[in-house]
């Protein structure tokens, strides 16, 4: 499928990569609590979608760059974007269908465990220069702003519990370093995201 942006001819996987970039950033923004008008249902549809978006990169960037596909598929090994996609597998249907391939290590996998923390008062940030992404998600926002509740969600897989938006942050980290090391990313695309 060629890209609706004609900046992606050729490199059709950077949409889909700053496509995660946005949903991070949201995800963020659900993190610190910046969401206070949306019910926790519209929050978590948020932690749903960017790990979807997340998960689809893999065909993105295959699709694109066909001679990286065994290194991503290496990629996708690692215990981060195991969880992620067994948990994505799991949310998109009902029940899975257990004909054909099944790669699943954790067919339950899901999120079964929802912390919610509110915040009276407002809160103010000092730090100047967004070191983060997240930072820099942080600094967007009016410091003066009156945060809402501040929802926590556990994935459960294999019996262990992974915070979410740590969780998040690994497979997001796992992909900027593969892309980076690829030299995949151009200034625009590899600055807007960077999160030390």
């Amino acid at each position: 499928m060629e890209s609706l942006y004609p900046d992606f001819k050729g490199k059709e996987y950077l949409e889909q990569w700053e496509r995660v970039g946005r949903w991070y950033e949201k995800l963020l923004l659900v993190k610190h609590g910046y969401y206070k008008d949306e019910s926790h249902k519209e929050l978590l549809d948020i932690v749903y979608v960017y790990f979807m978006n997340i998960q689809h990169l893999r065909d993105w960037v295959v699709n694109s760059r066909k001679d990286l596909k065994d290194e991503v598929m290496d990629l996708y090994r690692q215990s981060c974007f195991i969880i992620c996609a067994d948990f994505i597998n799991n949310h998109k249907h009902l029940e899975r269908n257990k004909r054909g391939k099944q790669s699943a290590q954790d067919s339950e996998a899901a999120i079964k465990h929802q912390h919610v923390t509110a915040t009276v008062g407002t809160a103010r940030f000092s730090m100047s220069v967004a070191g983060s992404i997240e930072c820099a998600v942080q600094e967007k926002v009016d410091r003066a702003y009156a945060r809402g509740a501040k929802y926590r969600w556990d994935i459960v897989h294999g019996e262990q519990k992974y915070d979410a938006y740590d969780l998040a942050k690994e497979c997001f980290d796992c992909w900027q370093q593969f892309l980076g090391s690829k030299r995949l990313l151009n200034n625009e695309n590899g600055s807007k995201v960077v999160d030390k």
